[in-house]
């Protein structure tokens, strides 16, 4: 089965987004969240509240102007 991992995300986003949350934020591999709109949340002045590195450290905002940019 493909595609699973997209259909979750994407329902995922869907469903945090009915709730009012402004963003999603993972900690994961870029090359694998990047294709779903991930970028690096300190680009955004977000750091994770434990010591990881920051490339792993990603958020995807879930309406257009809910980040800084």
């Amino acid at each position: 089965m493909q595609g699973v991992g997209k259909a979750l995300i994407a329902e995922g986003h869907r469903l945090a987004g009915a709730m009012g949350f402004s963003c999603s934020v993972v900690l994961g591999s870029p090359d694998y969240y990047g294709r779903f709109g991930y970028d690096r949340a300190d680009r955004y002045g977000i750091t994770a509240p434990f010591e990881v590195e920051e490339r792993f450290y990603m958020v995807h905002p879930l309406a257009s102007s809910n980040l800084p940019a």
